[in-house]
């Protein structure tokens, strides 16, 4: 919300990255400018409020050479690529 004072992230175990925030606490940024490579990763998000609190989160992917485009990799119809 409106009342964040900072937050950063930290891809792979790397340092923390300072994340900008707007006015109502979102942001919207590019992570990392050099891409990712192949392979899974790990995110993790932290959030400080005025009154020094925290929260943080993290989540795991993976990056693949292809993806998929459809409902689901079990459901329903879809593509495979490489482009």
């Amino acid at each position: 919300g409106s009342r964040v004072s900072s937050a950063h992230y930290s891809i792979d175990g790397q340092a923390f990255s300072p994340l900008a925030t707007n006015s109502q606490g979102q942001f919207s940024q590019i992570i990392t400018t050099s891409g990712l490579a192949a392979g899974f990763h790990n995110l993790v998000l932290e959030v400080f409020d005025v009154a020094g609190n925290f929260t943080q989160t993290t989540t795991n992917f993976t990056v693949s050479n292809d993806f998929f485009v459809g409902s689901t990799l079990t459901e329903g119809w879809g593509n495979r690529t490489a482009n």
